[in-house]
């Protein structure tokens, strides 16, 4: 059964919505939303009880977003049959799982501001999903690539007075779940299998299919900030900021930020879609993820990792270790492998004496290439190729070093025409080649002669900059060195640009005036 409260004036019905103006704990016979619990991560002092806002609730039923009443959708111009919009006059929040159905599609206008409340229950976590045969139609800038005509889609927590950038605490994370969008596109495990971050037993959660698409398109994702997302529902378990499962190339990606979420801040669970202009800021665990099979292309790329926080800036698998898939006990073996294209990324790592990893770990047989990046301010190594050996040391692969000595296109591993500098594991930077390289023995030579002397990676200053004073750090990623002499990008979608690194250094900084990491003060 769905019911419609209306308190105030509200211009959007919706299933299981309760209308809130100005209320408290005092007003209105309401309960409070949300127990003050001290102990609490999610125990924040900044709820803002003059908005209005749109609680969304869909506890003991899967009914979704769109409403079925044929009354409300008779006599609302933002519902209709299999759709609904989400307005900019209203502020949306998410109490725990909200999902738009396969057939249904969500549209949410420029400037909206979608936020999750805190849940006591992880298993239960706020989190916007996208099911499999669903659609989102979510662009903060319709028409327009210009960053400065931008009205970003913000999705944050309850707690988060958004017209006030310094209110909440500079660490916080996980504090509600994130944006899911599943598809079917193409995959490497056979059938279809239930996302991370959702119970297994949750049926709407699963993506892919025995029948993949790779035109599969889910909708459109653009000019969007994901901010302090990422609970664990458990051990290992925990929510992406931008979670994508086996999205198909229709699908568009492109000019979204992941901010202070304390899992990773995109990850690819297969699929072929391509994205570009992708900020992975200050995010507890690796910046980019990418497993099972995705072989997209990527194009414009910025992690920025902070000393306390953020494990890899690029965690690549292709194989699914543990699951098994395709190829018997480990799934390191499954096809098709991990294969994207990844051109124009900038990873700044957290700093000479962070908390993080490597810059790029490749493993579980990953095949992909990067070229004309920039790696830059790390604690540890550049790369590690994973080499699986026995106790005699054989190999006893499949994993990261067949696809490196592969002469296979596609499916040859490489990183080619980009710049590494800042690397506290360099000692000597007239030599840096083997220090870059995490592996060790004969194999780690062999990956650090050929980032030398056959991939054309150099030990250079590219005219980067960091400050680690103040409360976010400041960055200027803009590079005023030579950058020249990066590879033409092959294919398509690639914009034509041979700069290394995510900024033309004779340009403006895409990431400026739509993104929360601007606002807050983080670039120079």
């Amino acid at each position: 059964m769905r019911t419609y409260v209306q308190l105030g004036v509200a211009a959007l019905l919706l299933p299981a919505l309760v209308f809130l103006t100005g209320c408290d704990s005092s007003g209105g016979g309401m309960e409070d939303p949300e127990t003050n619990d001290p102990s609490s991560a999610a125990n924040l002092a900044n709820y803002d009880t003059t908005e209005t806002a749109i609680v969304f609730n869909e506890e003991g039923n899967d009914l979704g977003v769109v409403p079925s009443n044929q009354d409300v959708i008779d006599n609302n111009a933002n519902v209709r049959s299999n759709y609904v919009k989400w307005t900019s006059d209203n502020t949306y929040h998410l109490d725990g799982r909200t999902f738009v159905n396969p057939g249904d599609t969500l549209e949410i206008e420029p400037g909206t501001v979608v936020k999750g409340i805190p849940n006591q229950d992880p298993t239960n976590a706020s989190v916007l999903v996208v099911a499999n045969g669903g659609t989102i139609i979510a662009d903060g800038n319709p028409g327009s690539d210009d960053p400065s005509q931008a009205d970003p889609i913000i999705f944050t927590t309850r707690e988060d007075d958004v017209s006030a950038p310094n209110d909440l605490s500079a660490g916080l994370d996980g504090a509600w779940g994130g944006v899911i969008i599943l598809g079917n596109g193409p995959k490497n495990f056979p059938g279809s299998r239930n996302v991370e971050g959702i119970p297994s037993d949750v049926s709407r959660a699963s993506f892919g299919s025995s029948s993949p698409d790779p035109q599969h398109d889910a909708g459109t994702f653009r000019f969007a900030s994901i901010r302090y997302g990422g609970i664990s529902i458990g051990q290992g378990n925990e929510i992406n900021g931008l979670t994508m499962g086996a999205l198909g190339a229709g699908t568009t990606i492109e000019y979204v930020e992941v901010f202070n979420n304390q899992d990773d801040g995109f990850e690819w669970f297969g699929g072929n879609v391509n994205g570009r202009y992708l900020l992975s800021s200050r995010n507890g665990d690796d910046s980019f993820d990418i497993d099972q099979g995705y072989s997209g292309n990527l194009q414009f790329l910025l992690a920025i990792q902070t000393p306390n926080r953020g494990d890899r800036t690029g965690e690549h698998d292709s194989g699914d270790d543990g699951y098994g898939g395709n190829s018997g006990a480990t799934g390191e073996g499954d096809m098709p492998i991990s294969d994207p294209q990844i051109y124009n990324a900038t990873y700044i790592g957290s700093g000479p004496n962070g908390s993080g990893d490597v810059g790029l770990k490749l493993r579980d047989n990953f095949g992909g290439n990067y070229f004309n990046s920039i790696f830059y301010d790390f604690p540890l190594q550049l790369i590690e190729v994973e080499n699986k050996t026995d106790d005699q040391g054989n190999d006893i692969g499949p994993d990261a070093r067949d696809r490196w000595e592969s002469s296979q296109e596609p499916g040859r591993l490489t990183v080619e025409s980009s710049i590494a500098w800042k690397f506290q594991s360099v000692s000597d930077a007239s030599a840096p080649f083997e220090d870059l390289v995490e592996n060790g023995g004969s194999w780690g030579a062999t990956v650090a002669d050929d980032l030398e002397n056959n991939y054309d990676v150099t030990y250079e200053d590219p005219g980067l900059s960091r400050s680690l004073g103040g409360t976010f750090q400041t960055v200027g990623v803009v590079p005023t060195g030579d950058v020249s002499g990066g590879q033409s990008p092959q294919g398509s979608y690639f914009e034509s640009v041979t700069y290394k690194g995510a900024f033309d250094p004779g340009g403006s900084n895409w990431a400026k005036g739509w993104t929360f990491s601007d606002e807050v003060g983080m670039f120079e």
